[in-house]
């Protein structure tokens, strides 16, 4: 993803702009060699501003694809207890990757898949899978999860990639209402 990091910026902000209307809870979580960088809310609101913020992170080939997933799970979890309307409130939550898992350390394929299938069952969880020049049917195979909205994009058309997952998110929404 190194030689598509700088328009990923651009899209992703772009992106926020657009789902920020939605009122939702807000969280990125970037994993690199050189560190994990978790933008939230606040922190995109900065990257609106200035998007510079984003360039001396730069990715390395590893990804813990199975530990992030976990990670902002566990995160959106601690959240929504914080609100007295945690089991009303709808949860789209968007995987977006350019790479097969080679890195996790938490959890393996199964636990995520588990844990996933737990939260789709309470009926206001859903998930995307939206796989960057990756075979989604082998993910799908791997992690075996129903209900699994799997999506693959080309990253040199991130423009493009960006707007279907808006389109994604809406429909998933209105779905959801």
């Amino acid at each position: 993803m190194s030689r598509y990091w700088d328009p990923l910026v651009k899209h992703l902000s772009a992106h926020y702009k657009t789902t920020r209307k939605f009122e939702a809870l807000y969280l990125i979580e970037l994993k690199t060699g050189i560190g994990v960088f978790n933008l939230d809310t606040i922190f995109l609101e900065m990257i609106l501003k200035s998007p510079a913020i984003l360039k001396t992170i730069k990715p390395d080939g590893r990804t813990a694809l199975y530990d992030a997933i976990i990670t902002n799970i566990d995160f959106v979890e601690n959240e929504l207890l914080k609100t007295e309307t945690a089991n009303e409130r709808t949860v789209i939550f968007v995987i977006l990757t350019d790479g097969h898992e080679n890195a996790s350390k938490l959890v393996d394929a199964q636990q995520v898949r588990e844990k996933i299938m737990k939260l789709q069952q309470q009926g206001n969880w859903k998930f995307i899978f939206f796989g960057a020049d990756l075979d989604v049917n082998e993910i799908n195979k791997i992690l075996k999860i129903p209900q699994f909205n799997y999506h693959n994009f080309d990253k040199s058309e991130l423009k493009l990639a960006f707007e279907e997952l808006n389109d994604i998110i809406q429909k998933t929404l209105n779905k959801s209402t």
